[in-house]
């Protein structure tokens, strides 16, 4: 009866070890596209919180002669001067955000200026908070609406590997740009000055041929 008794407590073990190892190898088969569906849904978000801060430069442009923030002067609600003084410091600036607090007006929330997937970046709901460190996205000093594929804002994680300062990244019509791997697994979303959003899959892109300038310099959200 002893050694009956130690036979079924052993393979009650077993099947428990047994169990254990289902569970593990299911988990291993899962987990991955449970990873993706969730990395998907959050760049899903981070394209809607693009589309909605398109929707305020817009209506900012349509209040001031047909001009974003980063070409209106101060006195008239614009960042114009912060786009100058970027270029003017010797080293990484740290006032990128201004030109999205210049929207406050026109944005429901500043929560939506932090990507999901951006977990070095936490939202603020206040504007008068609002730095760098709750900002995931870059905006481009010379968008212009009358060129409708012009770069007007995107995920901060593009990258050309030339730098043209510490917080501003050029770009021409011979420039390669691509993603770094900190948001989206090495993608990016990119908001054009027509309020369009396209989500960049490649690992190098370039600027668009028609309705775009040569040239455009992204002013990237450092920090410290």
């Amino acid at each position: 009866m002893k050694s009956n008794s130690r036979s079924s407590q052993a393979y009650t073990l077993l099947e428990v070890l047994v169990v254990i190892a289902i569970i593990a190898i299911l988990a291993a088969l899962f987990l991955p596209a449970v990873m993706r569906t969730k990395a998907k849904a959050k760049r899903i978000q981070c394209v809607s919180n693009l589309k909605q801060t398109g929707v305020a430069f817009h209506l900012f442009m349509h209040d001031h002669n047909s001009k974003f923030p980063m070409g209106e002067s101060r006195t008239s609600g614009g960042t114009l001067e912060f786009v100058r003084a970027a270029y003017q410091v010797n080293g990484p600036s740290y006032f990128s955000y201004r030109h999205f607090q210049a929207l406050s007006n026109e944005l429901q929330t500043p929560r939506l200026l932090a990507c999901p997937s951006d977990t070095s970046r936490w939202p603020t709901s206040n504007f008068t908070e609002l730095r760098n460190t709750n900002l995931s996205f870059f905006v481009a000093a010379n968008a212009d609406y009358s060129w409708p594929n012009s770069i007007l804002a995107g995920d901060r994680n593009v990258t050309n590997m030339i730098w043209f300062s510490a917080s501003i990244m050029r770009m021409d019509v011979n420039t390669r740009a691509g993603w770094m791997g900190d948001i989206h697994l090495f993608n990016g979303n990119v908001l054009y000055s027509d309020c369009h959003v396209e989500e960049l899959n490649a690992q190098r892109f370039r600027l668009p041929n028609d309705n775009a300038p040569v040239l455009t310099d992204l002013i990237l959200p450092t920090i410290r």
